[in-house]
């Protein structure tokens, strides 16, 4: 088994269970580390998903993960999106080039009456969100990743699993 010296973590889950929160945790833990939040190449008025849209966040979120990759400053690269498909995590990864690296995939989920209650705390939470992100819930436990059950867990216990995980693999 090849040893890399660069690690790619995705963290994934559906809306509301703790990814953001979580990496920004861990992205302490891990300095230096580079982090992305997916969302952050989505970030539009109005939301608008279509075809054009989703191949232009896809070519971002390649472009600066392949550069994050590249840069000597860290060997540890943080990446969350809802990810309800691994498809899309496969078409990402499959695109990154150059530095030899290794994947940690880890999906963080919850009950959905803890789901509920975290996304209700949320600003201006529409009704078809908790409904999306319900639906979705269920789609992370076939997942070829390593799962976390964060509903009696707060982010830095949370973070503190996976930054165990990371310092075995």
């Amino acid at each position: 088994m090849a040893v890399f010296s660069k690690k790619l973590v995705i963290v994934n889950g559906t809306m509301g269970v703790g990814k953001t929160t979580v990496c920004n945790c861990l992205k302490q833990r891990l300095q230096p580390c580079f982090f992305l939040d997916g969302d952050w190449c989505w970030d539009m008025a109005p939301f608008t998903v279509s075809e054009e849209n989703k191949k232009m966040v896809i070519d971002n979120i390649v472009y600066l993960l392949n550069s994050f990759l590249a840069n000597p400053f860290s060997r540890t690269v943080l990446f969350c999106w809802v990810l309800p498909d691994e498809t899309i995590t496969d078409k990402i990864t499959g695109r990154l080039t150059g530095t030899p690296f290794s994947i940690i995939r880890v999906s963080l989920f919850c009950s959905p009456e803890i789901l509920v209650q975290r996304l209700k705390q949320r600003e201006n939470i529409k009704k078809e969100n908790i409904d999306q992100s319900l639906a979705y819930l269920s789609k992370y436990q076939d997942m070829n990743t390593i799962k976390i059950n964060t509903d009696h867990l707060n982010a830095e216990q949370t973070a503190e699993q996976i930054h165990q995980i990371i310092m075995n693999m």
